[in-house]
């Protein structure tokens, strides 16, 4: 960019419009490293759930799951109608 004061309209509209290619080059480098972030914290977030959430996926809880839904399509455990009647029957 130079540095020379421009005098006439034309070299002032020149001046303007150089700067406001550099303002849209910016624009666009920043909007880009924003949008590289951004992806990079969704990223880390989707491994952060997916850690945090690993042990669904180990041997001993799959066993606990299929036993769960074999319970439940065979019509065993009991349907409570709300906390309070849970935590009763839990106290017995």
């Amino acid at each position: 960019m130079t540095t020379k004061n421009p005098t006439s309209v034309e070299e002032k509209l020149d001046a303007a419009l150089a700067a406001i290619e550099t303002l849209k080059e910016t624009a666009g480098e920043l909007t880009s490293k924003v949008n590289s972030l951004e992806e990079m914290v969704k990223e880390s977030n989707e491994i952060l759930v997916a850690f945090s959430q690993s042990y669904y996926w180990t041997p001993e809880w799959q066993a606990k799951e299929a036993q769960a839904e074999e319970e439940a399509r065979l019509g065993l455990g009991k349907v409570y109608e709300d906390v309070e009647e849970l935590i009763e029957d839990l106290n017995k």
